[in-house]
């Protein structure tokens, strides 16, 4: 039987793989993330954002200009600004 605290994940999904300085080089780790989580909502059967209690984001090489890709993400794809990243 689950408990309240349980860890439970309902959905993964992850971004295109490119080259160094290729096509995506002017898109946004966080821009790209939103389209991520957005996806990962709707294979778990369009999820109500609402319902998640927390974000992680996996970032291998963090912008300087964006201290928490997770959070600006979440803020990106519309996701309740109270659900923690």
């Amino acid at each position: 039987m689950g408990h309240d605290n349980d860890i439970v994940i309902v959905s993964a999904a992850r971004t295109a793989i490119g080259r160094f300085g290729g096509s995506l080089k002017d898109i946004r780790a966080s821009q790209l993330a939103a389209h991520v989580m957005k996806e990962a909502l709707r294979r778990a059967n369009d999820l109500d954002p609402a319902l998640l209690s927390d974000i992680l984001v996996g970032d291998c090489v963090q912008c300087f200009d964006e201290a928490n890709t997770a959070r600006t993400a979440a803020l990106f794809a519309g996701f309740p600004v109270e659900i923690p990243a």
